[in-house]
């Protein structure tokens, strides 16, 4: 996915990655340094998954080669819920991943289940790592510890926010960035 990104990009240009995009993002800029000007990564840490969420994909990816997609995926919105999200979160998200094609999803869960995460060193650019503070799937702790490993990073925790912190707080994660981006 990487080197998909690098085909298609211009030469310099700066990446903004949530989750699974993150990681991509963070091996773009790892792959070519010298191109990437600033990068965000919300909601990644440099130690793969927890055994918890491994755990989790690893059931989701057996159900869905089963054939039972819409089964397997029922209540993922769930997971993801904390005491500050938006009352429209489990809705939208499960519309989310109803509405999408399940080869595509066992795609993204073999490269989460697979991925080997390392060379944070490399990254040369600007770097800011948004995380959100009620974060169960990536933990603020995780978070800090990927900042640590990426030099000329800048660590910020999202209040009230999840996972998804661009969900739960928009207006807030929408401040960080521009403000690192007009640093």
């Amino acid at each position: 996915m990487a080197h998909l990104v690098l085909a298609q990009a211009p030469e310099r240009f700066s990446l903004v990655g949530f989750s699974m995009g993150a990681v991509v993002a963070s091996r773009v800029a790892i792959l070519a340094p010298e191109r990437v000007e600033k990068l965000v990564l919300l909601g990644m840490n440099q130690s793969g998954l927890l055994e918890s969420v491994r755990k989790n994909f690893e059931n989701l990816q057996k159900e869905i080669k089963a054939g039972n997609y819409l089964q397997a995926i029922k209540g993922m919105g769930q997971r993801y819920v904390h005491q500050d999200s938006p009352a429209h979160f489990v809705e939208w998200y499960d519309a989310m991943t109803a509405s999408a094609d399940p080869a595509v999803v066992l795609r993204q869960l073999n490269m989460l289940l697979t991925m080997q995460l390392s060379g944070f060193e490399n990254i040369k650019c600007p770097t800011l790592i948004i995380a959100g503070a009620n974060d169960v799937r990536t933990p603020p702790e995780q978070q800090r510890a990927l900042a640590q490993a990426i030099p000329n990073s800048t660590y910020v925790e999202i209040p009230k926010a999840g996972h998804f912190s661009l969900i739960d707080q928009p207006e807030l994660v929408n401040e960080v960035m521009v403000g690192f981006f007009n640093a």
